[in-house]
């Protein structure tokens, strides 16, 4: 392995561990504020997948790595069930908020306005995936998993913006929005359905 993706794959696991950190001292301390701080540690874990995915699976640092991120997600795991739905709930407002983003950047795409935003992140799209597994036993994703394969299936957008770097949308933008999925925001809403396994 080269050695510089080792070190920069050794940075990774260690940002990973410490935005779980981070998080739990923010849902601890109720200090989270806007969109994005509850899921960072699931966007760290999409970016060290991403990287091991890069790495032969015979080569030896690839399994010490592979063990360093399964120790380090199992902590992930038991971390989101021991705080429960007050986590989960904020969890689930990220993630509209990322498919919100995602369907406007389809939007934005159609239009031409491809210049109008920044794509240069496919771990989002990954993202998205990740959350909606946490969260399907919990939540009715239904609406939310419809539109992200409607989404999906145009194939026009290679990575998901982040919020911030959206413009606002044009008029036009809204209405195409609008066709694609008349019934407008309430596609997302989504229903708490609670836990399904039995304690």
């Amino acid at each position: 392995m080269d050695c510089t993706a080792a070190d920069d794959l050794r940075h990774l696991l260690k940002v990973f561990e410490q935005s779980i950190e981070n998080t739990a001292r923010y849902v601890d301390n109720r200090e989270g504020s806007g969109p994005g701080w509850a899921s960072a540690p699931y966007y760290e874990a999409c970016r060290v997948r991403k990287s091991l995915a890069l790495f032969s699976y015979g080569d030896p640092d690839h399994a010490c790595f592979q063990q360093e991120y399964d120790r380090i997600a199992g902590n992930l795991v038991s971390f989101t069930e021991r705080v429960g739905d007050v986590y989960r709930d904020c969890l689930f407002a990220d993630l509209k908020v990322y498919v919100h983003t995602y369907h406007a950047s389809v939007c934005l795409t159609n239009l031409g306005c491809d210049g109008a935003c920044s794509r240069s992140d496919p771990i989002w799209r990954d993202l998205i995936g990740e959350l909606s597994r946490v969260l399907k036993d919990y939540y009715d994703l239904a609406g939310i998993d419809a539109l992200v394969t409607m989404l999906d299936e145009n194939d026009l957008v290679c990575g998901v913006p982040s919020s911030a770097d959206l413009p606002e949308l044009s008029p036009e933008c809204q209405s195409r929005c609008r066709q694609s999925y008349p019934e407008g925001d309430g596609h997302l809403a989504g229903t708490h359905a609670g836990p399904v396994h039995p304690d």
